[in-house]
C-alpha cells in the first residue's frame, strides 16, 4: 500500500475513464493540482503503469513530458517538441532517417521553429532550400505559424501509434507558446484518439496563469476534468498509520505526523518508512501528546546511534541523506542554490572542484541515495558539457538549500548569475529562460541593476525578432520590479525605469484597457505607470528622457481621456525633442504627436507624419535600430500615413502604401498590426465600390486574431463592427446583427475612448438597416447618442460628425426634417470648422445635409450643398489613375449614384433613405 494513493480513488477512477475514451476516439483533458510533494507525479507513474497493462485493444500509449518554463523564439514550444522526440524516437533509430522522417511527417515545424536539435538538421537544409527555391506559400503558410505547425505534427505522428495520452509534468512551468498549443489542441480532442494528463502545482499557477486559461476554455467544452490533491485529512492520515501500525494509532501520533508533514503523502511515507528503518515505530505508537518535541525511543531500541525521533520534516531528509560526505553534500548544495534542475558544469565552477571529480561524485549521489536523478538535458545544457540533474522532489532541494547561511545564499546567486551569463555568451541557442534564470539569481544575490539590465535586454529581444509580446511585457514588470527595489533611486535606475516602462506600453500598446477598472484587473494602470515614467525622466533632467516620458503619457491619455487631454504632451514632447534631442527620440515623439492630432486636424496631423516619414528615410542610425519601439511608432505611422492620403481622397496614394503596409506585415508574421493595415484596406476597398474585396480583406483580419498567441485588440471590435455594416450593406442582416453584437461586446472589453463611439455607430448603422422595426429605431437612437457623448468627452470630433449625421437621417426617416437639420448642420459645421477627418466621407455627410434641407423645403441651400458633395466625388475620382477603376468609383458606389441621380432628377426620384 502506498501513501500516495491513500484517499485517491476519485483519481484513479478519472485516469481509468480518459484511457477508457481515449481508446474510443474520444479525447478529453484531466488536471492534478496540487503543491510539491504531494503526490502529483506518483499519480502520472500510476497513470503509466495502468496503461501498459491494460489488456489487449485497450492499451493507450502513455507520454511523460516535463515543462521548465522556457520562453521566446529559441526554445518555445519545449513540452510539444520533446514529445516529438520521444514519440519519433520509438518509431525509428536515431541519424539521417530520423530526420528524413520527420521532415516528411511535419515539414514546416522544420523551417518555423528553432532549436529542435541536431538530428533535424538535415530536414531544416531541405526546408530551406525550398523556401530559397520560391515555396513560401508551402514552408510558411500564413495563418498556420508556428502554433498551427506544433499542432499539426503532434496530431500526424500521434495518428501513427495506437491511442496516445499525454502526461504533462510540472505544467504550472509551461511556455505561453506552448499553452496556447495545448488549447489548440484541446479543442480538437473529441475528434481523436488523444487526451493529455497535466499536473501542475496549483500556488504558482495564479490568476492569469496560461495554463488556467487552457483549463477554462476546456472546461466549456466539458472535456476537462478537474483533480485537486492536497494533503492527506486527519482521518486519511489516520487511517494509514494504523495500516502502516497494523493496529489502531492514537490520536496524538496522528496530530503529530500532522504537524510534522502536513499531510504531505511522500513526506508521510518517507517520515515513517525512516521510523521502520530504525525499529522506531513503537516509539510513535505510544505517542500521547502531540505536543511534544522531542520523542525518546524505548530503552533497548536498536537505533544506528539515532537517539531522538527527528522533529521536522528538514530532520526527516537529514537522517535520510546524513551519510552523504560533506564535498557532496557542497555539490547538492550548490546545485539547490541553482534550482530544481541544476548542471553540473555551474556546479563545479562555483565548488572549486575538479571537473571529472563533480561529474562522478554526483552521478554516485544519484546511484547511492537517489535525492537527485538526470533529466534530459536541452542541447545548449549538453553544449556547456555538463550533465543535468533534478531534485527528487522540491521539498528535498529546499532541505539542502537551506544549509547556507543567508549571506552564503547570496554570494552563491550572484556567483551563479555571473556564470550562467557568461555561459550564455558563449554557448549559442540559449533559451530567453536561461536569461530568467539569470535575472532571479542576480535578485537573489541582492544585485538589482543588474537583474533588471537582463530582464530588459530580453524583453528587447523578444519584441524584435519575434511575436512573443505577453512574455516580453512580463520580462519588462521583471526588469520593474528590480529597479523598484533601488532605494533612493539612482540616475542609471531611473534611465533603465523609463525604457522598461517604454517597451512595456508598447508591446502591450495593442491590448491596452480605456476605463480604470479594467486596467486594473489587467495590472496594467496607465496613468500609472507614464507618471512613474515622467518623474522618473525628470530626476535625470535628460530632455530625451523627458520627451518620451511625455511621449507615454500622450500615448496613455488619447486610450483613457480622450485626445484633447493626449494633444498637449505630444506637442510638447516635439518641442523638447526638437531643442536639441537624439534622431531616435524626434522621430518617434513626431509621429505619434501626427498620428494623433490627425485626429482632430487631418492635414497638419498628415504634415507631420511626412515630416517623421522624412526623418526616418534620411536617418542612417533610424534605419539601423533595434529599438522596438522605433519598429512599432514606424509601422504605425506607414499605415497612417495610408489611411490618412485616403481621408483627404488620395486614393492612389493611400492604395500604394497601404498594400505596402500589409505585405509588410505579412512577412514579418505582425497579425495584430496586419488586422489594422487590412482595417484601413478594406475602407479604402469600400469607398471603390469593392465590396466582395473588402469582405475577404476584414475576414483575414478578423481571422489573423483569433489565430494570434495575443490576447485580441481593438482593431477585432472595429473590424467585427466593419464587416457587420458591409454585410447589411449587401443585405445579409441576421449575419450583420451578429457580428455587430460581437463588436459592441469586444468593444466593451477594452473600453478605448477612440473605438468606442465607431462601433457604437457600426452597431447603430445596422440596426437602421433593420427600419421600420420599433425595436431597431430605438437601438439605433440610443447607440448614436451614446457615440455622440463619448466623441465629445473624447475629443473625436470624426465621431462627432458621423454620429450627428446618422442622427439627423434618422429623424429625417421619422419624417421629422424640422428636427434632423439643426443635428445635420452641426455635422456639417464641425466638418467645415476641421477640414477633411479620417473615417468620414465628407461626400456622404453633404449629401445627406442637402437631402435633410431639401425636405425641409430649403431647395436652393439644398441644391448648394449637393454640389459640394458632387465636386468631393469628382476631387475624389482624380486620383484614381486607372480607368476602370474610376468608372467603378463613379458608377458602383450606391452613394456617387445617388448625388449623380439627385444632381439630374431631383431628390424626389430616390428610393429609400440612403442608409
Amino acid at each position: 500500500m502506498t501513501a500516495a494513493f491513500i484517499n485517491r480513488d476519485r483519481q484513479l477512477a478519472v485516469l481509468d475513464g480518459l484511457l477508457a475514451d481515449t481508446v474510443r476516439g474520444q479525447g478529453r483533458i484531466a488536471s492534478i493540482a496540487g503543491p510539491a510533494g504531494v503526490g502529483k507525479s506518483t499519480l502520472l507513474r500510476e497513470l503509466e503503469r495502468r496503461a501498459a497493462t491494460a489488456a489487449g485493444r485497450r492499451r493507450c500509449r502513455v507520454v511523460r513530458v516535463p515543462c521548465y518554463g522556457e520562453i521566446g523564439e529559441v526554445n518555445a514550444y519545449g513540452p510539444f517538441l520533446e514529445l516529438l522526440r520521444l514519440l519519433q524516437r520509438a518509431r525509428r533509430s536515431r541519424g539521417r532517417r530520423s530526420a528524413r522522417a520527420l521532415l516528411r511527417e511535419a515539414p514546416d515545424l522544420l523551417a518555423l521553429v528553432p532549436g529542435i536539435g541536431r538530428i533535424l538538421q538535415a530536414g531544416a537544409v531541405v526546408t530551406k532550400a525550398a523556401f530559397d527555391a520560391g515555396g513560401e506559400g508551402e514552408v510558411l503558410p500564413l495563418a498556420g505559424s508556428v502554433r498551427q505547425a506544433v499542432c499539426e505534427a503532434v496530431l500526424q505522428l500521434a495518428h501513427r501509434r495506437r491511442p496516445l495520452v499525454v502526461a504533462i509534468d510540472d505544467a504550472h512551468c509551461i511556455d505561453v507558446s506552448s499553452s496556447l498549443v495545448l488549447r489548440s489542441l484541446t479543442r480538437q480532442l473529441h475528434e481523436h484518439a488523444l487526451s493529455f494528463v497535466v499536473a501542475y502545482r496549483a500556488e504558482e499557477a495564479g490568476h492569469g496563469h496560461a495554463l488556467l486559461k487552457v483549463l477554462a476554455d476546456a472546461e466549456t467544452t466539458g472535456r476537462h476534468t478537474s483533480m485537486p490533491l492536497d494533503g492527506f485529512s486527519r482521518q486519511t492520515v489516520s487511517d494509514y498509520l494504523s495500516w502502516r501500525l497494523q493496529r489502531r494509532s492514537h490520536d496524538a501520533a496522528v496530530d503529530w505526523l500532522l504537524r510534522l508533514t502536513g499531510g504531505h503523502p511522500i513526506f508521510l511515507d518517507q517520515y515513517l518508512t525512516l521510523l521502520e528503518e530504525r525499529s522506531a515505530l513503537s516509539a510513535l505508537a505510544a505517542l500521547r501528546s502531540p505536543d511534544t518535541t522531542e520523542l525518546v525511543l524505548s530503552p533497548g531500541t536498536p537505533s544506528r546511534g539515532l537517539s531522538l525521533l527527528p522533529a521536522t520534516v528538514e530532520s526527516v531528509l537529514h537522517e535520510r541523506t546524513k551519510d552523504i560526505d560533506p564535498e557532496t553534500r557542497l555539490l547538492l548544495t550548490i546545485g539547490a542554490t541553482q534550482g530544481e534542475q541544476f548542471m553540473s558544469a555551474v556546479v563545479q565552477k562555483l565548488s572549486g572542484q575538479g571537473r571529472d571529480e563533480v561529474l562522478d561524485r554526483l552521478y554516485r549521489v544519484h546511484q547511492d541515495y537517489g535525492v537527485i536523478r538526470p533529466t534530459p538535458a536541452p542541447p545548449w545544457v549538453t553544449a556547456s558539457g555538463s550533465d543535468y540533474y533534478a531534485f527528487e522532489h522540491a521539498l528535498l532541494r529546499l532541505a539542502f538549500y537551506e544549509l547556507q547561511s543567508p549571506q552564503t545564499k547570496r554570494d552563491r546567486h550572484a556567483a551563479i548569475g555571473a556564470i550562467l551569463q557568461h555561459m550564455r555568451s558563449r554557448i549559442p541557442g540559449i533559451p530567453q529562460e536561461f536569461v530568467l534564470d539569470i535575472c532571479h539569481h542576480y535578485h537573489l544575490g541582492r544585485k538589482p541593476m543588474t537583474a533588471a539590465q537582463h530582464a530588459l535586454r530580453s524583453a528587447r529581444d523578444l519584441a524584435t525578432r519575434s511575436s512573443s509580446f505577453s512574455e516580453a511585457a512580463s520580462l519588462c514588470r521583471r526588469a520593474l520590479e528590480e529597479i523598484r527595489s533601488v532605494v533612493p533611486p539612482s540616475g542609471e535606475a531611473d534611465r533603465l525605469r523609463v525604457e522598461a516602462i517604454e517597451l512595456l506600453l508598447v508591446v502591450t500598446a495593442l491590448r491596452w484597457r480605456g476605463r480604470s477598472d479594467l486596467q486594473r484587473r489587467s495590472g496594467l494602470v496607465l496613468a500609472e505607470l507614464a507618471s512613474e515614467a515622467s518623474a522618473a525622466a525628470e530626476r535625470t533632467g535628460d530632455p530625451a528622457l523627458r520627451a518620451r516620458a511625455l511621449f507615454l503619457e500622450g500615448k496613455t491619455l488619447l486610450r483613457t481621456s480622450g485626445v484633447d487631454e493626449a494633444l498637449p504632451r505630444l506637442r510638447e514632447a516635439v518641442t523638447l525633442a526638437e531643442a536639441g534631442c537624439d534622431v531616435v527620440t524626434r522621430f518617434i515623439v513626431t509621429a505619434e504627436y501626427g498620428h494623433q492630432l490627425a485626429k482632430q486636424d487631418l492635414r497638419a496631423g498628415l504634415d507631420l507624419l511626412h515630416r517623421a516619414e522624412a526623418l526616418y528615410d534620411g536617418s542612417p542610425v533610424l534605419s539601423a535600430s533595434d529599438d522596438p519601439t522605433v519598429a512599432h511608432i514606424l509601422d504605425e505611422a506607414r499605415m497612417q500615413l495610408g489611411i490618412n492620403s485616403f481621408d483627404v481622397g488620395d486614393f492612389q496614394d493611400a492604395t500604394r502604401r497601404i498594400d505596402a503596409c500589409v505585405s509588410s506585415l505579412r512577412a514579418r508574421d505582425r497579425r495584430a498590426e496586419l488586422a489594422g493595415a487590412l482595417n484601413y484596406r478594406a475602407q479604402i476597398e469600400l469607398a471603390l465600390g469593392e465590396l466582395p474585396q473588402a469582405v475577404v480583406s476584414l475576414r483575414e483580419a478578423i481571422a489573423s486574431e483569433e489565430s494570434r498567441d495575443e490576447e485580441r485588440t481593438g482593431w477585432f471590435a472595429w473590424n467585427l463592427g466593419l464587416l457587420a455594416r458591409t454585410l447589411a450593406q449587401q443585405g445579409e442582416l441576421d449575419e450583420a446583427r451578429r457580428l455587430a453584437d460581437a463588436a459592441w461586446a469586444d468593444a466593451q472589453r477594452l473600453w478605448l475612448i477612440n473605438i468606442v463611439p465607431i462601433v457604437r455607430i457600426f452597431h447603430a448603422e445596422v440596426s437602421m438597416r433593420m427600419l421600420p422595426d420599433a425595436a431597431a429605431w430605438d437601438s439605433a437612437h440610443t447607440m448614436l447618442r451614446a457615440a455622440l457623448d463619448d466623441a465629445r468627452s473624447g475629443g473625436l470630433p470624426r465621431s462627432q460628425v458621423n454620429a450627428l449625421s446618422l442622427l439627423a437621417r434618422l429623424r429625417r426617416y421619422h419624417g421629422e426634417p424640422s428636427e434632423a437639420l439643426p443635428l445635420s448642420t452641426s455635422a456639417v459645421e464641425i466638418m467645415e470648422r476641421c477640414g477633411p477627418l479620417s473615417t468620414v466621407r465628407s461626400e456622404e455627410i453633404l449629401f445627406h445635409h442637402a437631402w435633410i434641407l431639401h425636405a425641409d423645403g430649403n431647395a436652393d441651400d439644398a441644391r448648394h450643398w449637393l454640389n459640394r458633395a458632387w465636386e468631393e466625388i469628382r476631387r475624389k475620382s482624380a486620383s484614381i489613375a486607372q480607368e476602370p477603376a474610376r468608372r467603378r468609383f463613379l458608377e458602383s458606389v450606391q452613394l456617387n449614384r445617388d448625388v449623380a441621380l439627385a444632381r439630374r432628377l431631383g431628390f424626389n426620384r430616390l428610393s429609400g433613405y440612403g442608409w
